[in-house]
């Protein structure tokens, strides 16, 4: 896992990914976020990168946060402002990046989930999530594009 999260520049594929799967932009809807995450699965399904049950719960739980976040944090709900998702493949390792039209955040600025002062926020437990689950994690610009990254094992490796 990455040791820690923070805001990088860089606007490039990612280095060692070359095969983008998905490139695809939707409204900062509930309903448009739902199905994004089904396509985003039965892609994941169909490159074999979810080899098990609990593999695919962590995923679709990482992905729901990322785009909630993205289309509840980022835009405020503006059906007008647009989600862009790009999924790249290489193997056995994949990665998404989601950005958003928002005013974008410091990940530096969320709570550390050990500090009971930090128990009863409603905010930072997607970020934790994400960053628990995924191999890397970076923020790119102003904190309004995330890229997670993660290397899947072989079913019964």
């Amino acid at each position: 896992m990455s040791s820690g999260i923070g805001i990088v520049f860089d606007r490039d594929v990612p280095q060692g990914f070359g095969r983008v799967v998905l490139d695809e932009i939707f409204a900062s809807e509930y309903a448009a976020k739902a199905g994004m995450i089904l396509k985003l699965l039965d892609l994941l399904q169909q490159h074999k990168l979810i080899p098990d049950q609990e593999e695919e719960t962590k995923m679709r739980l990482c992905l729901d946060e990322a785009l909630v976040n993205a289309v509840k944090h980022g835009n405020k709900f503006d059906a007008a402002k647009k989600v862009h998702i790009t999924m790249y493949v290489d193997g056995r390792r994949w990665g998404l990046r989601v950005e958003d039209e928002g005013a974008g955040f410091d990940p530096a600025t969320i709570p550390n989930p050990d500090d009971p002062e930090s128990l009863l926020l409603e905010r930072g437990r997607g970020v934790l999530i994400i960053k628990s689950f995924m191999d890397q994690v970076h923020y790119y610009d102003k904190g309004n594009r995330v890229l997670m990254i993660r290397t899947v094992a072989a079913a019964g490796a």
